[in-house]
């Protein structure tokens, strides 16, 4: 969003060269010599075109897309490994993934020591319900709340509450909230939530109601 903001914003002066990078007729591309227009042409022509319809891209794409919900518009690139900050597709091409990862797990990819430390857990014990205690998870609460006290951002944190999402985290905020209120006045009038205009706090009904942005919150309605 801060990225479509900063575009609309640049001056007149500038738009011209945008436009010769798009790689489209212009009436200011046309002006220019022939050799200057083919070299612009080369850098604005995409390094990693989508794959070919007879590509094993396409071919698995064909074959997982009967089996799957659709949710939203997914680009061509299928990814099977990464390294750092790269990803390779079942093409074998490389991308370089400016967010390393994505939401909780924006960690990079593959990192050796990480991928040592998991397959020790792994071996150890992989997953159990939270209806009964373990080392972990105690050990990673006292040191996000003494983190986060540390560095001045919530001074009076003392409990973390453990999840597995950001949306999940937003569903437990709103709730939490909602109990507060109802503690505070019984009658369960203090029950409203503030949101952002243009914020996105997830896809879960709680976390969507939060989210004021009618194209995603219309077909689900009526909100939380």
């Amino acid at each position: 969003m801060s990225f479509r903001i900063c575009s609309s914003r640049l001056s007149a002066s500038l738009r011209p060269s945008l436009a010769l990078r798009r790689g489209y007729a212009s009436p200011t591309a046309s002006n220019l010599p022939a050799g200057l227009q083919n070299a612009i042409q080369k850098e604005a022509s995409l390094a990693t075109p989508d794959p070919p319809s007879d590509s094993q891209t396409s071919r698995l794409v064909g074959q997982s897309t009967p089996y799957m919900v659709p949710t939203y518009v997914r680009p061509p690139p299928m990814f099977q490994k990464g390294e750092g900050c790269f990803l390779w597709d079942v093409e074998n091409r490389q991308y370089l993934d400016f967010t390393s990862g994505i939401a909780v797990n924006a960690l990079g990819h593959c990192d050796p020591e990480m991928s040592k430390l998991l397959a020790q857990q792994a071996q150890t014990l992989v997953h159990t319900s939270n209806l009964y205690h373990n080392p972990w998870t105690g050990a990673l609460s006292k040191l996000l709340v003494e983190k986060t006290v540390e560095s001045g951002a919530m001074a009076d944190a003392a409990r973390a509450f453990i999840c597995n999402s950001g949306s999940e985290a937003n569903e437990a905020a709103i709730k939490f909230a909602r109990k507060c209120g109802r503690m505070a006045d019984e009658s369960g009038n203090k029950h409203e939530v503030v949101s952002f205009h243009n914020s996105f706090h997830g896809r879960t009904m709680g976390s969507l109601s939060a989210t004021p942005n009618p194209k995603y919150q219309k077909p689900f309605g009526p909100m939380v």
